[in-house]
């Protein structure tokens, strides 16, 4: 009996996993579109400003971030610990005097 082997995606329901299809998120733009008009959100992000303008940090995080983007995050390397690394080499088939 021939058994079939699937190499592919292997996880999930049929129809409901995967990436959101680009229909369904033009669909939701439109409808945010209509229920959030662009002079209405053109009100919102001056309330924005004149909150990160009033010393709200949160406003002012969200302002930076998106008008600069998010700094990259860096990683010191060095450091002023000592770091000992000890290696044991063994020979294939002999035995382990410890």
């Amino acid at each position: 009996m021939a058994r079939h082997i699937n190499f592919g995606n292997s996880g999930g329901k049929k129809g409901r996993s995967g990436r959101v299809s680009k229909a369904k998120i033009l669909g939701l733009a439109e409808l945010l579109d209509e229920a959030w008009p662009p002079a209405r959100r053109c009100d919102f992000f001056q309330k924005l400003v004149a909150m990160g303008e009033a010393g709200n940090m949160d406003a002012i995080k969200l302002l930076m971030a998106y008008a600069f983007g998010k700094p990259s995050e860096t990683v010191n390397l060095q450091s002023t610990d000592a770091i000992t690394i000890s290696v044991k080499y063994v020979e294939k088939g002999k035995a382990d005097p410890d």
